[in-house]
């Protein structure tokens, strides 16, 4: 969520969901809330993301937590992990190539 959008939200007692923090990248946000999705704790978690150059890049989703089944994204996630076992030269993720197979794994558990 945008700063100064939720000290507003927050100054006039909008009703909000609880905020839990801006992450630079994915596999903080998942390290950060993975115990909390994947015990159900809550129905999920919506991700706003933006670019630093345009808001028109910017989009919002929603991380469903590890009680309701999806099986497309399981799939999903099962073909990357392909490729990325493919990918002996770790030409994809680079040097974070462990972190992104770590991430993809969480993924699928929750």
């Amino acid at each position: 969520m945008n700063g100064t959008f939720k000290d507003l939200i927050d100054k006039f007692g909008y009703p909000t969901v609880p905020y839990i923090g801006r992450y630079e990248n994915m596999y903080e946000l998942v390290n950060s809330n993975y115990e909390w999705l994947l015990k159900g704790m809550g129905e999920g978690i919506v991700i706003t993301h933006a670019t630093n150059d345009s808001i028109k890049n910017s989009s919002i989703s929603k991380w469903k937590n590890g009680m309701e089944a999806n099986s497309t994204n399981a799939d999903m996630l099962d073909a990357i992990l392909v490729e990325l076992e493919a990918d002996k030269e770790n030409e994809m993720f680079g040097e974070n190539t462990e972190k992104a197979i770590e991430l993809i794994n969480k993924l699928l558990e929750v």
